[in-house]
């Protein structure tokens, strides 16, 4: 909603490979921390139906009540095994899901590399802007660092 807003402003272009990179540069540690608190917040919320205990709890009930079983799962976690997280969740007797092709999206490479130099710089100045709540703030500042990094 906020970056339709942006392109109506002319703030924001998505076809600008160098908006696209100030947006992901800004967003993604934003959208990352935001799901990371999403997933922490749902893992300890009480189930009702489940005596107001946590999915966490309830995973932890479940891994003690089972474990002196031998399924394999259930093993390499009270043994501290290494887990494949290629594999993890296929079980080895169950049917492996299809893989859809039309449900996998494709992120081109950007074609801005910036040095380890320029991306201390851009991380800098953007990191000294106070973080607004919709971050328009700090994608300005990053648009203005990569246009001066571009015309040096």
């Amino acid at each position: 909603m906020y970056f339709y807003s942006w392109k109506a402003r002319g703030a924001f272009d998505p076809n600008n490979e160098t908006h696209i990179y100030a947006l992901h540069f800004v967003f993604l540690p934003l959208i990352n921390v935001a799901l990371s608190e999403l997933s922490r917040q749902w893992n300890d919320h009480p189930v009702t139906t489940e005596s107001n205990y946590s999915p966490r709890q309830l995973w932890t009930q479940g891994m003690l009540q089972l474990r002196s079983s031998q399924l394999s799962a259930v093993r390499d976690v009270i043994e501290g095994e290494n887990l494949n997280f290629v594999e993890f969740g296929i079980e080895e007797e169950g049917p492996v899901p299809s893989i859809e092709v039309s449900e996998t999206v494709s992120v081109p490479e950007s074609p801005i590399q910036l040095s380890n130099a320029e991306v201390l710089l851009l991380r800098q100045e953007v990191s000294a802007v106070p973080v607004d709540e919709y971050g328009i703030m700090s994608y300005l500042i990053a648009l203005g660092v990569l246009g001066r990094i571009e015309h040096l």
